[in-house]
């Protein structure tokens, strides 16, 4: 039931009527809803620049990224033979009766180190698949790594491996690459 009080608060106020400073009902906002007003720049230098679409993704790209997941599956088999011919190795020496806990820890230790950057490659390689600058940074450094280690010692599937992973770093750092990896993603809300 509605009285003519109320009735009167729906109309429109009159032209001359004084003007109220708030409404007569107010909606409680929970706290924390209502975002606070961002500061405005006090310059052109200060505003951030219009992030635009990323350009599709360049052919040396698209052959870089290919040829590290081609390193990093060479990789992959690299380490299973690697911790097949360590258990060999053990085992040969335990035979011989020369085992003894260094050789062990020794051959331990490679494996894991091996396993550790087989699975940094493969986090690298994701993101830099992604467009991450800094991952393309981080990939520069393991195969830098690799091919010190692959020229002292020796040949074989890592050796092969090492080397389409450098030219797939290499394909990253053309310049038509380089300018898709620094260009800035648009932002959400921007």
């Amino acid at each position: 039931m509605t009285t003519p009080a109320d009735d009167a608060s729906l109309e429109p106020p009159a032209a001359d009527a004084p003007r109220r400073s708030a409404p007569r009902s107010i909606v409680p906002v929970p706290v924390g809803s209502v975002a606070p007003r961002p500061a405005s720049p006090s310059s052109a230098q200060d505003r951030p620049r219009a992030a635009t679409p990323r350009p599709p993704r360049p052919d040396a790209v698209a052959f870089g990224v290919l040829l590290l997941r081609i390193a990093l599956a060479l990789s992959v088999v690299g380490v299973v033979v690697l911790a097949i011919g360590a258990a060999v190795a053990a085992a040969a020496a335990a035979d011989a009766g020369l085992a003894g806990a260094g050789l062990e820890v020794a051959a331990v230790a490679l494996v894991v180190a091996g396993v550790v950057v087989v699975v940094a490659q493969a986090v690298l390689t994701v993101l830099v698949a992604r467009g991450s600058d800094g991952a393309r940074a981080g990939l520069a450094i393991v195969a830098a790594v690799s091919l010190v280690l692959a020229l002292l010692g020796g040949g074989g599937a890592t050796s092969i491996g090492t080397v389409l992973l450098v030219v797939g770093v290499a394909a990253l750092f053309v310049p038509s690459s380089s300018a898709w990896f620094q260009h800035r993603p648009a932002r959400p809300g921007s």
